[in-house]
This record gives structure tokens, C-alpha cells and sequence, in this order.
């Protein structure tokens, strides 16, 4: 199975701020920046993806354990702002 998202992240946050998808299953997430530079980390899983401003980039994985993992945003966040999210990730 396929699962994917539009996520786009601003000064506010991630929006939306929980993805859910099942163990096994193809993951695309298209981010896109809205007001500045902006990046995604998913640490677990050592996916990084830097996003300028108004562009969309893609992140495709699949993640086979089940749990709940913290995205954030790792270097590119306005200054003293921690935005964060979280991946649901069911079992299959």
C-alpha cells in the first residue's frame, strides 16, 4: 500500500502534525516551505530533507516498525523555534 501527505510548514508549525500510516507501507511526503527556508528531520530513520522557501520536495520511505516518531524541524527554523510533528506509525 501507498500513503501520501501534503505537509507544509510556516512559522506556526507543520501542518497537519501527525501523520499516520501502517508498517509496511510506502510513505511520500511532499513538504512545502510557505514563509522561509525550512527543513524536515526524521531522526529515527535518518531522513533529512532541507526546503526553501515556496518549493515542495519529497520524501519517500517506508517504515516497517510500528511506534510513534518525532519529525522536527533540525536547522532551518526561524530563530529559537522548535517545530515539531509526529509519525504514527500502526502496526500492520
Amino acid at each position: 500500500k501507498s500513503k501520501q501527505f501534503a505537509l507544509r510548514v510556516t512559522e506556526r508549525g507543520y501542518d497537519p502534525a501527525v501523520l499516520t500510516v501502517r508498517a509496511g507501507d510506502a510513505t511520500q511526503i511532499h513538504i512545502t516551505a510557505a514563509d522561509g527556508d525550512y527543513d524536515f528531520s526524521l531522526p529515527y530513520s535518518g531522513l533529512y530533507q532541507f526546503v526553501p522557501r515556496g518549493e515542495t520536495k519529497q520524501i519517500t520511505f517506508r517504515e516497517t516498525t510500528a511506534g510513534t516518531f518525532r519529525f522536527s524541524c533540525r536547522d532551518r527554523c526561524p530563530s529559537g523555534q522548535t517545530i515539531e510533528g509526529s509519525l504514527i506509525v500502526l502496526p500492520e
